[in-house]
């Protein structure tokens, strides 16, 4: 038995699991079945960190803080990078070749340590 998914373009990306009921010579059995719905779709990220200090202070973004691109379903760091100024770009280090650009991906941030008042 083949099964040839055909999901329409507007499906939201992301794991689809569920059970296909199979009937032959009077036996009924459920197979279950996972999917991930993902894209050939590609792109750039841009993040500019921000906190209390760019909007009461000079207004320029976080600089040092700690970026990491996560897999959603477990959690691994699959690229980290660090704010690099004013407008608080993102470099990645190498490991962003290793990426699926085809997946969700779940972004963390962590500033660096503030300076006592």
């Amino acid at each position: 038995m083949s099964l040839i998914l055909r999901p329409p373009a507007d499906l939201p990306l992301g794991p689809y699991s569920g059970v296909i009921g199979v009937n032959a010579a009077g036996t009924a059995v459920g197979v279950p079945f996972q999917f991930n719905c993902i894209s050939d779709a590609v792109g750039d990220v841009r993040i500019t960190v921000v906190d209390e200090e760019t909007y009461h202070g000079d207004g320029t973004g976080v600089e040092g803080a700690a970026v990491t691109l996560r897999d959603p379903v477990t959690g691994l760091g699959l690229a980290t990078g660090r704010t690099d100024g004013p407008v608080a770009l993102v470099h990645f280090n190498q490991l962003w070749a290793n990426v699926s650009h085809r997946d969700l991906h779940r972004l963390t941030i962590s500033g660096p340590p503030k300076p006592p008042f």
